[in-house]
């Protein structure tokens, strides 16, 4: 009879939902040692809680124990604060076995970042998450910056409604990084819950080298050329058209700019598509979310360098006009250019207009939109007066769909560009996919073709994260 009772009994801890004690795993020696003799359950619930109790206060020597493992900058404090070290190693130094815990999941979100080299745009907002169970805790956090920086850096978190803001700051050089940030709830002095969350962060600096641009464009947005154009007689006599060998490697710098057409479409005035162009020139890829050194001439941007009011509007992997801020709203363009860059508060937009009247519009750089919108591609006009232009973007800032439509007669054609972006794990925010695809009077969506994208991993052979 007493062997049945003790391998059923069992007593749950009421403040600590996660503590059972099955009586199953206890040692004989316990129920029999309070009273040889005489066997009540009153003797069994006192041994068992004593041991329970035992146990617990072992849990929690061990969690106290210093950690060589634990980074150097945190310290624990409330979590509506900053971040708290983590207790990565229950250890077993007092020789006693610890029984594993179960830990929950922390709901956590990585995110996409910009960081312009030199400004100081603030902290990077490296992990958002949600504590399911809401109760009062205080977290650990820690932040690996991708980089190979030695050591590691607790992030500072914010409590907004329910959701808690990881925030720190590093400096980096240009590139595209892998933050890993890894955060633990500490309930009653243990480890609770977890969870590891992947962002990344997209770094530019300055802006292209201040050459002329190929000219003789024809806002034909193919293989070699971006959305810009130049009229006849309007580009000096083109005194780079020569700069460059027939593998477009420019004679002056060494810079290239190879084309990978994967999409394209003609019509609806002018030709459109996915196209990227790997370059090695500086600042020329500053829009990088395709890949390192990847350009889309058919997105292309602009950049600013608020210090010296310089601006440059980027088109391929080798070609950039670059303007002065004269005074408070006139821009000049550097060498013998003729196109025209001019801001637009009411809309927050830059317009910029080649010698061929062909018009693109950029998002400024104003504080109420993302850091990843600033000088994104909003419309192109090209001289007949049709459109192509944004019509959707994501959380994060980054071009959602691109629209162009013609009528003919009692037919409207809708033609549209899907771009989707990886949503969590290793090269979140960077492209993972483009999809053509056409509507007809308001009826369904016709898929014509779709490009998809994969990048390398930290770690991995024969690339670098982002590649």
């Amino acid at each position: 009879m007493l062997r049945k009772q003790r391998r059923k009994a069992f007593i749950s801890l009421k403040n600590n939902r996660r503590t059972r004690l099955n009586v199953e795993q206890m040692e004989p020696r316990v129920l029999m040692d309070s009273n040889p003799g005489v066997f009540t359950m009153r003797d069994f619930l006192g041994s068992s809680i004593e041991r329970m109790f035992e146990q617990q206060r072992a849990r929690l020597q061990e969690v106290a124990a210093p950690n060589p493992h634990s980074p150097e900058q945190s310290s624990l404090v409330d979590s509506k604060a900053r971040g708290a070290p983590l207790e990565n190693d229950p250890s077993t130094s007092t020789g006693r076995k610890v029984p594993p815990l179960i830990l929950e999941p922390l709901n956590g979100t990585g995110t996409i970042q910009l960081q312009i080299r030199p400004l100081a745009l603030g902290p990077l907002l490296v992990a958002t998450f949600t504590d399911p169970d809401g109760v009062g805790s205080s977290f650990a956090n820690v932040t690996d910056w991708g980089d190979g920086t030695p050591g590691q850096t607790a992030c500072t978190l914010t409590l907004v409604g329910n959701t808690f803001y990881c925030q720190a700051s590093h400096n980096y050089t240009k590139g595209i990084y892998k933050v890993t940030t890894q955060i633990q709830e500490i309930q009653m002095g243990m480890v609770d819950a977890q969870t590891t969350v992947i962002s990344t962060v997209v770094v530019i600096t300055g802006l292209p080298p201040d050459t002329p641009p190929t000219l003789g464009g024809c806002n034909c947005s193919g293989a070699n050329s971006g959305l810009d154009g130049s009229a006849a007689g309007a580009d000096g006599g083109n005194p780079k058209s020569l700069d460059s060998s027939a593998g477009k490697t420019r004679y002056s710098d060494g810079v290239v700019s190879l084309p990978i057409n994967d999409i394209s479409s003609s019509g609806f005035g002018v030709g459109y598509g996915q196209t990227r162009l790997w370059t090695n020139g500086s600042a020329y890829d500053s829009n990088p979310y395709n890949g390192s050194g990847m350009v889309d001439s058919q997105l292309p941007f602009l950049l600013q360098n608020p210090a010296a009011n310089e601006y440059a509007v980027v088109t391929t992997g080798a070609n950039a006009r670059l303007f002065d801020l004269i005074g408070q709203s006139s821009y000049q363009e550097h060498h013998f250019g003729k196109d025209t860059l001019a801001y637009n508060a009411a809309a927050h937009e830059y317009l910029f207009t080649d010698t061929t009247g062909a018009q693109i519009r950029f998002f400024d750089f104003s504080g109420n939109i993302p850091y990843i919108q600033w000088g994104h591609f909003k419309s192109y006009t090209d001289p007949d007066g049709n459109v192509t232009a944004v019509t959707a973007l994501n959380a994060s800032g980054e071009i959602q769909e691109v629209q162009r439509s013609n009528t003919s007669g009692w037919t409207t054609v809708i033609e549209s560009y899907l771009y989707n972006y990886i949503a969590s794990g290793a090269g979140i925010g960077l492209l993972q996919s483009v999809t053509l695809r056409r509507q007809v009077n308001g009826g369904a969506w016709n898929i014509i073709r779709q490009t998809q994208y994969s990048y390398y991993d930290v770690g991995q052979s024969h690339g670098n994260y982002g590649d």
